[in-house]
């Protein structure tokens, strides 16, 4: 009947992600726990693309998503290091700092500055390997 799709795409970068698969991956009807997993990974993007992810907050937030997708969600997972995580407390969080300005800050000559941390961005970025 149902063959099992295991593929990997790499991606180029977070404006692909952004303008192509995340609309792309919206349009489907998952069936499956998976669904949680992408809008997971969804909110990582997100906060990459606005340099949250460069914030003690954004981080934290992102490691309570990270404790809670694929095998950590799994109710046969035994692992001593599972942590529960409460849904609704994470998405005030996420929403909270969603609705904060960008990170970055774009200046005249056309550098990115990463507020938090008062530096300027570089990006030496390669292909993401989404597993399908």
């Amino acid at each position: 009947m149902f063959s099992s799709i295991n593929k990997s795409i790499k991606t180029p970068n977070k404006k692909y992600n952004l303008n192509v698969l995340i609309p792309f991956f919206n349009s489907l009807n998952f069936h499956s726990k998976k669904e949680l997993d992408y809008q997971d990974w969804k909110t990582i993007l997100l906060f990459k693309e606005k340099g949250l992810h460069y914030t003690d907050e954004g981080r934290e937030v992102i490691y309570l998503i990270l404790k809670q997708m694929n095998n950590y969600k799994l109710s046969t997972n035994k692992s001593s290091n599972k942590e529960t995580i409460d849904r609704v407390y994470l998405q005030e969080k996420i929403n909270k700092l969603l609705s904060k300005p960008s990170n970055f800050e774009i200046k005249e000559d056309g550098k990115i500055l990463i507020k938090s941390l008062d530096r300027y961005y570089y990006n030496n970025t390669k292909p993401v390997s989404i597993e399908l």
